[in-house]
């Protein structure tokens, strides 16, 4: 039995971080790693490209609205349910091995990637790479609606560019993101791709 317990109130997930890692073992789920206290926050690609719309960048969710699945370990339960109005819903290795990492998003990105003007020997400019930091440092935000997709300051350029689902799962900026998502696909390896899962919620 596999019947998701869904909240009576729904809201648009943050990114405050709960839930759990969970592997399925013999016929029972447990947990392996608890969200809260390991990730500080979950950069809103991840989350969007998961669970819900929550920026600009608008993919249409893998696992929407699921709520937490009614199988779930005693720990999951032991911390959801006391919360006041959350908003849950899981993933397992499977949809996110088979869902299209090429896809980009409809929406551009909140915030600018970062490029380095290269210089030929004449002080031209030749050609604009990646910086070493290209998600940390931008210009300033830009409204939603502006027509502005690019800026250049000195020798950076800021581009507001649209994302690919592989961008938004495995390149996050937050290191804790991505050790995540590296500690789910070790574990799927593990235990197989059906066999391990993803629960989030935020309150």
């Amino acid at each position: 039995m596999n019947e998701p317990r869904v909240p009576r109130y729904h809201r648009a997930m943050s990114r405050d971080p709960g839930g759990y890692l969970e592997v399925k073992r013999g016929s029972g789920w447990e947990p392996v790693l608890r969200l809260y206290g390991f990730l500080r926050a979950v950069p809103h690609e991840l989350v969007d490209c998961l669970f819900e719309r929550s920026s600009t960048l608008q993919f249409d969710p893998i696992a929407a609205g699921r709520g937490v699945p009614g199988n779930a370990s005693e720990d999951v339960w032991l911390d959801w349910e006391h919360l006041e109005r959350p908003s849950a819903s899981w993933v397992d290795w499977t949809e996110i091995i088979g869902v299209d990492h090429a896809d980009l998003s409809p929406g551009l990105d909140e915030g600018p990637t970062r490029y380095r003007r290269v210089m030929d020997e004449h002080g031209r400019t030749v050609e604009w790479a990646l910086a070493d930091d290209p998600r940390l440092h931008g210009a300033s935000g830009k409204p939603r609606d502006t027509p502005v997709l690019e800026e250049e300051k000195g020798e950076f350029l800021y581009r507001w560019e649209r994302r690919s689902r592989r961008e938004a799962l495995w390149t996050q900026h937050d290191r804790r993101a991505r050790a995540l998502m590296e500690i789910f696909r070790v574990l799927a390896e593990e235990y197989g791709a059906a066999n391990v899962r993803l629960i989030y919620w935020t309150w």
